[in-house]
């Protein structure tokens, strides 16, 4: 049986370094995140499938991820996500490699979503505290599918909410690799993710 939402979305879509879109135009409320252990099993199993308005989708299980550097283990109402807080001029990024069958044909059309939350973290620079918004280096935020490239977006605060992200398409294959990565310029954001899941693109 298709899972009933609980929540409403904000749904951004992007190509590669063109603004993000509205698609939708709800919102959802969050929790506070709770620090909790890092996991490293590199390898993800997935929930049963649910119905959305682009085709059916599959999540991932975000407790089997493979964690980088500045990436750490959260939990959202009870759920699992991931903190990732690049540090200046650097990288956060987390992957899952998925090993069992998607239920998609091999080649069939599919994206990626995930749910995000951007917040400001304040720095202990002068010079960048007090910089105009025009004169700061925005960060960016990127997903990947088998090492392509198929969402890279500016980070921009959420305000306290989660928007979920939508990438463009890409095809399925045997084994997936997703990777989420967050690269930091001179403005420092915290980047939390949750409920990722791969989609049919085919309707």
């Amino acid at each position: 049986t298709p899972i009933q939402p609980t929540e409403t979305t904000e749904v951004l879509t992007g190509t590669p370094n063109t603004p993000q879109e509205l698609t939708s135009v709800a919102k959802q409320a969050t929790g506070n995140a709770e620090e909790t252990q890092t996991s490293g099993k590199g390898f993800t199993t997935l929930t049963s499938p649910s119905s959305s308005a682009t085709g059916e989708s599959i999540q991932l299980d975000l407790d089997d991820a493979t964690l980088g550097e500045n990436a750490d283990i959260t939990t959202i109402d009870g759920e699992i996500a991931i903190l990732l807080t690049a540090p200046a001029n650097g990288n956060a990024s987390f992957t899952l490699d998925i090993t069992k069958p998607l239920d998609i044909e091999p080649g069939g059309p599919i994206r990626l979503m995930a749910s995000i939350r951007v917040e400001n973290i304040d720095t202990p620079d002068r010079r960048l505290r007090f910089a105009s918004r025009g004169e700061r280096k925005a960060s960016r935020f990127e997903m990947l599918m088998d090492d392509s490239s198929i969402y890279n977006e500016e980070l921009v605060t959420t305000h306290g909410e989660f928007e979920e992200v939508l990438s463009d398409k890409t095809k399925a294959s045997k084994k997936q690799k997703v990777k989420m990565l967050q690269e930091a310029s001179d403005q420092l954001v915290g980047v939390t993710v949750k409920d990722v899941r791969i989609m049919d693109a085919s309707r």
